[in-house]
This record gives structure tokens, C-alpha cells and sequence, in this order.
């Protein structure tokens, strides 16, 4: 049996954006703090800030 793909809204995405923008904290360290895999948030979420 596969495992279902978690899904991150658009609002989720963009937020996550804000978030690396007004921190001074790691790409890294953010992705723990919500709970995403930092090699998932890269591409999935980076694509908003082009």
C-alpha cells in the first residue's frame, strides 16, 4: 500500500515564503519548525519567492 502525498495549500506555501524572508533563521530550521521535510520544502515551497 502507497503512502498518501500530504498536500500544502497555496496560503501554507506563501506563508512559509513570509516566514524565510522576515527570520533569521535556516531554510532548514523553519522546514522542522512546520513539520516539512526540508528536501520537500525546497522546491515545492521556493518556487514562490521567483
Amino acid at each position: 500500500m502507497s503512502k498518501s502525498r500530504k498536500v500544502y495549500d497555496r496560503e501554507f506555501k506563501l506563508n512559509a515564503v513570509r516566514l524565510i524572508q522576515a527570520e533569521e533563521a535556516t531554510i532548514k530550521e523553519i522546514a522542522e519548525d512546520l513539520g516539512i521535510n526540508y528536501y520537500t520544502f525546497r522546491p515545492a515551497f521556493l518556487i514562490f519567492v521567483l
